[in-house]
């Protein structure tokens, strides 16, 4: 089932070089789509918010910081589903998801207003909840699901050229995060910041979306093709043996010092 599904719309083995460099390629496509989840990218938006929701800045901070805590404690679960679904799914859903929720981002100042009406909440309360709401669903579906999915499906196609990939991963990543800010005030001077979270749900919910079905996989074994693709027999010979492979479940993880060492350092 998962190779007949690894092979739609067309075979990864049929490509004319490794198909780990379009992993990467894509992968890192992946990571860049999270912006819209990242605190770079949310950052700019912050004037608009506290001018158009008539929130304090306190408040705004405060929304941001409870909706990034609840997104972080589910990312395990997260990964789990990861595990189960593959790379394709969950980014295609993780996708759409963050298209979805910038544009209930865009109208927080209507369910506002909508709240108030009714004498549920005061519109302090009622704004503070719901962009809580809105703040974990762009952190948990970009900052969160999206980023680890592109990551760890890049991963599983390198072996022993995997400290390249993540180089290369991290150096295109590391430059689109960087340039990010000044291109979003641009779109938010043009579209202003609404239209600007609508451009960005149309781009990551549809065209990204779109994308994922097609180009991405989950590894290359499933696609009939092994890590690193195929290496010349003579090569293979002149390199030393390496340590037999070992797939650690996630309970045998947690009692390695190398697991909590490594992430100790990425947190």
């Amino acid at each position: 089932m998962m190779k007949r599904r690894c092979n739609k719309p067309f075979p990864p083995s049929k490509i004319p070089f490794f198909y780990g460099w379009v992993i990467l390629a894509a992968g890192t496509i992946g990571i860049l789509m999270s912006i819209p989840g990242q605190t770079m990218g949310v950052s700019v938006f912050t004037e608009n918010l506290l001018s158009d929701l008539q929130i304090n800045r306190n408040n705004l901070s405060l929304a941001y910081l409870v909706g990034t805590l609840s997104s972080g404690l589910m990312i395990t679960r997260a990964g789990k589903l990861y595990d189960k679904h593959g790379a394709r799914v969950m980014s295609f859903i993780s996708g759409v998801m963050l298209g979805l929720m910038l544009v209930y981002l865009t109208r927080v100042d209507r369910l506002v207003d909508a709240m108030v009406n009714s004498r549920l909440l005061s519109p302090i309360l009622s704004t503070f909840i719901l962009l809580a709401i809105g703040f974990w669903g762009i952190r948990f579906f970009g900052q969160g699901l999206l980023t680890m999915v592109s990551r760890n499906m890049v991963m599983k196609w390198f072996n022993r050229r995997r400290g390249l990939a993540n180089a290369v991963l991290g150096i295109f990543s590391a430059l689109g995060f960087s340039v990010a800010p000044k291109i979003l005030s641009q779109i938010i001077d043009r579209l202003e910041w609404r239209g600007a979270w609508i451009f960005l749900a149309v781009l990551v919910g549809v065209i990204f979306a779109v994308f994922v079905l097609l180009v991405f996989r989950d590894n290359p074994e499933d696609c009939g093709l092994v890590a690193d693709g195929k290496m010349k027999e003579r090569k293979r010979r002149q390199r030393p043996p390496s340590l037999p492979d070992h797939d650690f479940t996630l309970k045998e993880a947690r009692k390695t010092m190398a697991f909590w060492a490594f992430t100790l350092a990425l947190s």
